[in-house]
């Protein structure tokens, strides 16, 4: 394998889109949530040439989504990608529409008495679990038109596991 490029993201495990490999978010200590484009770079370019060189990569333009009053610890995508989970220091969770022309803050809520660490979509989209720092666990109800549109064959199989 070779390095294309070097980027210089986030202190927060960074996360793929699902659907767009191209998208990426992270999440930071600096309490944004960023979203980035990766066909913003050409990997032929001298910009991805040059990251290469530098220690810390290139910082290349993103969206930063800002809102958080503590460090980002965890952000996650659906798994079809409409929504984006921001898990943060400040207790709350922030759920995002990670549009790439123009995300935007759709809620946002008081998850714990504690500090988020890590969140969870289920694999329909009807919950969103979160845990925190205290170790307590909670289930959100996600609106009905994020859920998750499975086909017949997906449908069987989860009523089959029940």
């Amino acid at each position: 394998t070779t390095e294309i490029y070097t980027l210089s993201l986030h202190d927060a495990l960074p996360i793929f889109h699902p659907d767009n490999e191209e998208c990426i978010a992270s999440g930071g200590d600096d309490h944004t949530v960023r979203i980035w484009d990766l066909r913003d770079i050409n990997p032929g370019s001298m910009q991805a040439k040059n990251s290469r060189e530098k220690q810390l990569g290139m910082n290349l333009a993103h969206f930063t989504l800002k809102g958080h009053e503590g460090g980002v610890t965890q952000v996650q995508f659906t798994g079809d990608g409409q929504l984006l989970a921001s898990a943060s220091k400040d207790c709350q969770v922030r759920i995002w529409i990670p549009n790439l022309e123009n995300p935007t803050l759709y809620a946002k809520f008081a998850a714990h008495e504690a500090w988020v660490k890590d969140i969870v979509w289920t694999g329909d989209q009807h919950h969103l679990y979160t845990a925190s720092s205290d170790g307590m666990v909670f289930a959100w109800s996600v609106p009905r038109k994020f859920h998750a549109k499975l086909n017949a064959v997906e449908k069987k199989a989860m009523r089959t596991k029940k």
